[in-house]
């Protein structure tokens, strides 16, 4: 899942790949499992923009470019978007897989008419109050079984701001079953 809201810096496309690349794909399709690789974009809060490709045992192993190469397309950055809608849509997508892992790229700081994370960042007494607000939109599916990783790509955020928001997402995400989450910022 790519906040590409600011657009796609060419460290951002970097750290994804290097991600990804960790993920061990090719390893995982000579062991005779396959995969499906899955891209969303999160710039956008009301549509699932996303593509997909299973890849096969035996097949290709190269094949989750496609989508990545489209996630990673250099696009206009968005005056602000709703983090918060755009992920709890992507997290609604796939529900029924199993040993699903999910990895986020994203600052966390949401920047919309619900929350603005740059002037009010979130205060752990306030996160139920701030996650209700977060999901009038969309609700924030359950999460059980999955591991989510998540990315923070450098930014000119207030430390203060990322760091409330690191704390939010992660309190938030873990609370809805996640079997693993890892903050890297």
């Amino acid at each position: 899942y790519i906040d590409d809201t600011s657009g796609v810096s060419k460290e951002l496309d970097e750290q994804v790949r290097d991600e990804v690349n960790r993920l061990g794909i090719p390893e995982m399709l000579k062991r005779g499992d396959s995969v499906r690789f899955a891209t969303y974009k999160l710039s956008d809060s009301f549509f699932v923009n996303s593509k997909e490709e299973t890849l096969a045992p035996g097949g290709p192993t190269d094949l989750y470019n496609i989508p990545l190469n489209w996630a990673l397309e250099k696009g206009s950055a968005k005056a602000a978007s709703s983090v918060a809608t755009s992920l709890f849509n992507a997290l609604a997508q796939n529900t029924e897989r199993s040993n699903r892992i999910v990895l986020v790229f994203s600052d966390g700081v949401e920047n919309s008419d619900l929350a603005d994370f740059y002037k009010n960042p979130p205060k752990k007494e306030k996160y139920g109050e701030l996650l209700g607000k977060l999901t009038t939109q969309r609700p924030l599916p359950p999460l059980n079984g999955v591991d989510v990783r998540w990315y923070c790509p450098k930014t000119a955020v207030a430390a203060d701001a990322i760091d409330a928001s690191k704390n939010f997402w992660e309190a938030v995400l873990k609370q809805t079953g996640a079997w693993q989450v890892k903050m890297v910022y």
